[in-house]
């Protein structure tokens, strides 16, 4: 239950602006979901609730501290950046290169 509203609160918060039945419709399957766990004899009432309080705060949380926690770096200032790196394996000689642009 906690996952389901976790990616309900998810997609509210991603789609809301694209439209909001998107968001609706995550929050109806999982409150579905909740209430089939009740209906198999899997979950409790308050299990059920607690689970969606979780999913959704979690989900909340994160986007809260996700722009906290990163932010743009200052030390990518370079448009382009490449490395090279050789390599020998098997009497085989070669080059790796990476590049970042």
């Amino acid at each position: 239950t906690a996952t389901a509203f976790m990616c309900a609160e998810f997609l509210y918060q991603e789609y809301k602006e694209v439209s909001p039945w998107i968001g609706y419709s995550g929050y109806l399957i999982a409150t579905a979901t909740g209430y089939l766990r009740i209906y198999n004899d899997r979950h409790y009432l308050n299990d059920v609730v607690a689970g969606a309080c979780i999913g959704i705060i979690s989900t909340k949380f994160a986007y809260w501290l996700y722009p906290k926690i990163f932010t743009k770096s200052k030390c990518r200032h370079t448009p382009f950046q490449a490395i090279g790196m050789p390599f020998y394996t098997n009497k085989t000689l070669g080059m790796n290169v990476s590049m970042l642009f």
